[in-house]
């Protein structure tokens, strides 16, 4: 006699029991064969009827069953036809669809099926997008319905997709597909949006943790029949708590990111943090001293907390001293009619930097004599600087100043020049060791994003990285007028930072999505240099090298002899190899999140190959063997050697004398694949750092 699992009144109190109501709508996902034997198939009942029986007695008259009768007919390039067109989803929903009275919905991917007073309403006139706002699962969790699983966990259930929509998950997106469905025997073109996932192993959806959560707080009822479970919870409900687990990770129900795309995800979203500082930062008149820089280094203490020192007027540094402090308020030149041709207010690169005070009125030939633009590139405005000989001017484009006519003109600079000081920020950061990283930025350019304001946001948001992770070297960051700022600071930390500094960056003109540029130390063989060549050599290697003598930012004074600091330049587009250098082109649109977002997470990679670098002698002579540690396959498949390849290699060459960029370079891997193979190493005690 064949063995029966449950009978029509187990369903019925089961139902009951998982809180399923008189007049309730359901969405019911089923696997029948999940539950077992129905003792009515006996006597000629089959599974479905048993199970429509149970949930019919219990909804009665008003209530309402949904269930999935998916076919995916478009993402196949077949016909759908809601009257024909199979389940593709199992026998539950294909039996129910060709119920007398059944409705089902015109989505030709996620189509689904009812019987009940409450479909016509549910499925009428749907939008054409399986999981957007009005889809069949936002209007049945407005509606008060529930999910129903027979058979089936919590988990596997599609109304997911709507919750992971309506948040907008970062590894699905719509996708628009076109095809023809079959209406009443006539035929016709539909589109429908999909919301897919990428294609890729960290998308797969992994809902398992949904159901002990929803269980444990009480809003998900299971209750066992047969050999399986019905699980029951409001749509409601389940949207609320899958939401909240989305706001504390956007990856939550998903396998999640590997580390790679979370790198890109965080160097994405530093870019965009990093762009949105510049914006901030752009409309403030700089210049090597004076109230903008000031403000500049305010806004970016609110970031990280720099400390901000000043240096008096007529202090000595070196064979410079301290220049007078300039501050600037208006500027303007007018003509008879009072019309503004040149105006601060709109930028203030119209004014040459330290323009002394002036308000006259003057002929166009002696304007003319105070006035700079660029014939070649008539459309920009020039950036120009008169910081140590007094004297006043403005900067136009060219094709402005073929405008200019032969009349008199009020020339108007409300500046001034007095004893004040020169302003810079400064961040140190201590860690294991007294041994220093040494990071350089200037604040001193007007509005112009790329030279440079990419520069300091860079450098905040390095700052910020390096605040939160365990250091083993100390770091020195500052942010200082170019030149004059770079020479107050060493004459005023030079013998600390000879002793201390083992590796420095200066960092300028990061933020364009060109090619990276890299300027070496007047020797080319410090330890800068043997880092930043690593990074770039792997991770760009289409990078342009110049000489030192390219250089023409703070790299000059870190390389003076006499300093001869390990400092370095990682670059985008070099300052002056692009034209819109120091000019009005260079503006937010030269720039952008990606070119900065780049250049930060290159940088960064520099840094962390700092503190990951060491010198390594292995411990044993001989091979060693690697099976007795664990750390040989114990299968061969494709790819499985190549770790142990690596493994070997490195190995070999951990001779106490090759660091690990030797190392590195030898084996021709970048660094960062063989961090992993060294902490194992350790681990097993094969490995042994000697530095």
């Amino acid at each position: 006699m064949v063995s029966c699992d449950y009978n029509k009144q187990d369903l019925i109190k089961a139902f009951r029991c998982a809180g399923v109501q008189e007049g309730d709508i359901l969405y019911c996902h089923v696997a029948m064969t999940k539950i077992g034997k129905p003792k009515e198939q006996m006597e000629g009942k089959t599974r479905f009827d048993v199970i429509y029986d149970a949930l019919t007695e219990v909804l009665g008259g008003e209530g309402t069953i949904i269930t999935p009768t998916y076919t995916y007919s478009f993402c196949k390039g077949e016909i759908y036809d809601p009257a024909e067109s199979a389940s593709c989803v199992g026998f539950f929903g294909e039996n129910l669809r060709k119920l007398p009275g059944a409705r089902r919905s015109m989505d030709p991917i996620f189509s689904s099926a009812g019987v009940g007073p409450r479909v016509d309403g549910l499925f009428r006139d749907l939008p054409n997008e399986s999981f957007g706002k009005d889809c069949l699962f936002d209007r049945m969790e407005k509606a008060g319905a529930k999910l129903c699983n027979i058979g089936v966990d919590l988990f596997f259930t599609t109304a997911n997709h709507f919750v992971q929509a309506m948040f907008g998950v970062p590894y699905r997106f719509p996708k628009l597909f076109s095809g023809h469905s079959r209406v009443d025997g006539k035929l016709i073109e539909q589109s429908w949006i999909y919301y897919v996932r990428s294609l890729d192993d960290y998308s797969l959806p992994r809902f398992d943790q949904m159901q002990p959560e929803a269980v444990k707080i009480g809003i998900c009822k299971i209750v066992p029949v047969g050999r399986g479970n019905i699980v029951s919870i409001s749509l409601k409900d389940m949207y609320e708590l899958y939401t909240s687990r989305l706001r504390k990770d956007p990856w939550d129900c998903s396998s999640g990111p590997p580390p790679s795309v979370l790198k890109n995800m965080e160097t994405e979203k530093s870019g965009e943090n990093m762009y949105e500082l510049v914006k901030r930062l752009f409309p403030i008149c700089r210049s090597i001293t004076g109230d903008g820089v000031r403000e500049t280094l305010r806004i970016i203490q609110e970031q990280v907390p720099i400390q901000i020192h000043e240096v008096p007027t007529g202090t000595k540094a070196f064979d410079w001293t301290v220049p007078n402090e300039w501050n600037i308020s208006d500027a303007h030149v007018s003509d008879t009619a009072g019309k503004k041709i040149i105006d601060f207010k709109k930028t203030n690169l119209c004014v040459v930097g330290y323009s002394t005070p002036v308000d006259k009125v003057v002929t166009l030939a002696e304007l003319q004599e105070h006035l700079h633009s660029l014939p070649d590139q008539p459309d920009a405005i020039p950036y120009v600087t008169s910081y140590y000989t007094e004297r006043w001017g403005f900067c136009l484009s060219h094709n402005d100043r073929e405008q200019l006519k032969s009349e008199y003109y009020n020339v108007f600079i409300d500046s001034e020049l007095k004893n004040g000081s020169l302003t810079f920020g400064e961040l140190f950061v201590p860690g294991e060791s007294e041994k220093e990283v040494f990071l350089s930025t200037y604040v001193c350019h007007p509005s112009m994003a790329n030279n440079e304001l990419s520069g300091p946001a860079v450098a905040t948001f390095l700052a910020k990285w390096i605040l939160e992770k365990k250091r083993r070297f100390t770091y020195r960051i500052i942010f200082i007028p170019e030149t004059i700022g770079s020479i107050t600071y060493l004459s005023r930390n030079l013998e600390a930072m000879k002793k201390n500094v083992i590796a420095g960056f200066n960092i300028s003109c990061v933020g364009d999505n060109n090619a990276y540029s890299y300027i070496p130390t007047r020797t080319g063989n410090t330890y800068a240099d043997k880092v930043a060549l690593n990074v770039l050599s792997f991770r760009h290697p289409d990078f342009i090298k110049y000489s030192f003598l390219s250089r023409g930012s703070d790299d000059r004074q870190y390389n003076s002899p006499g300093v001869d600091l390990p400092v370095c330049s990682v670059l985008r587009t070099k300052y002056g190899a692009y034209p819109e250098y120091h000019t009005s082109l260079d503006n937010l649109e030269y720039i952008s999140p990606q070119g900065l977002g780049g250049a930060y997470d290159v940088l960064r990679e520099c840094l962390n190959l700092i503190e990951e670098n060491g010198k390594y002698k292995t411990n044993c002579l001989g091979e060693p063997q690697l099976g007795k540690r664990g750390l040989y396959p114990t299968i061969s498949t494709k790819g499985s050697g190549k770790e142990v390849k690596s493994m070997m290699n490195l190995i070999a060459h951990a001779d106490g004398e090759n660091d690990l960029i030797d190392i590195s370079n030898l084996l021709g891997i970048p660094p960062w694949e063989l961090y992993p193979i060294i902490d194992k190493l350790l681990k097993v005690d094969l490995l042994s750092r000697v530095d």
